[in-house]
């Protein structure tokens, strides 16, 4: 997409092209588009979009800040393992603020304090260790970034957080109440759920009570061996399935979902029978959506 200046020789002046963004053939309905798109000069009109073009200079005001994880779930470690979060920076023109400094911090470690300079390309990745602490977490990142070095102070570009969640495998054994599902796959036969029944407050996917948080990630196995009653997305009540397959089609389409809140991505899973030690017992899993103001706790369908 192209413009022209409308008085070259000077700077400041803009323009504004409008698109709008149609699904395809078996696309989702729901487009999700960065909200800055259809904010030019305070407009906003459903799936209507905005790009403004100006030849204006940057403004570090409106730069934005990303911090990247490959994986939003690692499975806990015994010991210590390696993680990699990314950090980029540009300004509204989608520019690279290069030379900008970035400083990355975490709220389960006191000595992760990483600050390194961002590349020509707008990105830099950070490395650091993680150790575990016997049971699942949410681990708090954060980014401050210096933009040009002077110290001057910029609020977009101050304190942006991203959430990694470090799953424990259940050592649940038998019946349990139902879970919120946070994230899953289906490639490792696992899926993670918040087995946090008492809520220290809002904050979620973390608490400011480090006692009890909001949320405690722990990860449940299935295989070939377990039997499934399934509801998925489509249904209406919950059905015994045959396969494996059946299974995680449905639980596929719930993963797609990002997690929030106490209704993680919107499904339920309960099991029983269920022993992580012994994959040759036959377990019993339960999966279900949640209906609009349910909790998974304590529902029983």
């Amino acid at each position: 997409m192209s413009v022209s200046d409308p008085i070259r020789g000077t700077t400041g002046q803009s323009r504004t092209r409008t698109f709008k963004l149609l699904p395809g053939t078996n696309a989702p309905t729901a487009l999700d588009v960065d909200e800055s798109l259809n904010m030019s000069t305070g407009r906003s009109d459903g799936q209507v979009y905005y790009l403004e073009f100006s030849d204006a200079p940057s403004d570090l005001n409106r730069a934005v800040v990303r911090l990247t994880l490959s994986n939003p779930y690692l499975n806990a470690p015994s010991g210590t393992t390696r993680n990699r979060v990314t950090v980029s920076v540009f300004d509204e023109y989608g520019l690279a603020v290069s030379a900008a400094r970035a400083t990355l911090t975490s709220d389960k470690s006191t000595s992760l304090n990483l600050s390194a300079t961002i590349g020509r390309g707008g990105t830099r990745s950070f490395s650091y260790d993680y150790s575990g602490i016997g049971r699942g977490e949410v681990e708090k990142l954060t980014v401050v970034v210096d933009p040009d070095g002077s110290g001057t102070t910029y609020s977009n570009l101050q304190g942006v957080d991203e959430y990694m969640f470090w799953p424990e495998l259940t050592a649940t054994r038998d019946t349990t109440k139902a879970k919120a599902i946070l994230f899953g796959n289906t490639g490792r036969n696992e899926i993670i759920v918040d087995i946090e029944d008492d809520l220290a407050d809002t904050a979620w996917p973390i608490g400011t009570d480090a006692a009890n948080p909001d949320t405690v990630p722990e990860r449940v196995l299935y295989d070939t061996n377990d039997r499934f009653d399934v509801q998925g997305p489509s249904d209406t009540a919950p059905r015994p399935v045959r396969s494996v397959e059946e299974f995680e089609k449905a639980l596929a389409e719930f993963l797609v979902n990002t997690p929030d809140g106490d209704a993680g991505t919107g499904a339920c899973l309960s099991w029983s029978d269920y022993d992580p030690g012994r994959t040759r017992f036959t377990a019993e899993f339960r999966l279900w959506r949640l209906a609009q103001g349910q909790t998974c706790d304590g529902l029983s369908i």
